[in-house]
């Protein structure tokens, strides 16, 4: 249920680019629909998407890849809210951090 006592619908979708991911395969979007996960793994998605202020944040450039280093493509619907950014490592926010580690961990194992 979202912050508002609804159930929380929408999907989730990160691509990650550069780093080892540019081995074939490893670089495929996956993609989760949010009303499939257990109720309290959807409504941590939706908590820190706000802690990370995913949908109201100003767009970031990011900075010049080093080599190696991984961009997160990183794709979410909630509530009727639709938002798409292209994060750099390292992530210096903690919060989207921790956002992108949780959508990772919940897309592997869909």
């Amino acid at each position: 249920m979202g912050t508002d006592g609804t159930p929380v619908s929408g999907e989730a979708s990160l691509t990650v680019e550069g780093g080892v991911a540019v081995f074939p395969g490893l670089s495929r979007t996956r993609t989760l629909r949010l009303e499939a996960l257990p109720v309290a793994e959807a409504r941590a998605v939706e908590e820190l998407a706000r802690r990370a202020a995913f949908f109201d944040g100003a767009e970031t450039t990011p900075a010049p890849a080093r080599p190696d280093a991984r961009t997160y493509r990183l794709c979410l619907t909630i509530g009727g809210r639709r938002r798409e950014r292209c994060i750099a490592e390292p992530v210096a926010d903690p919060a989207l951090a921790e956002l992108i580690a949780c959508v990772q961990r919940l897309t592997r194992s869909a």
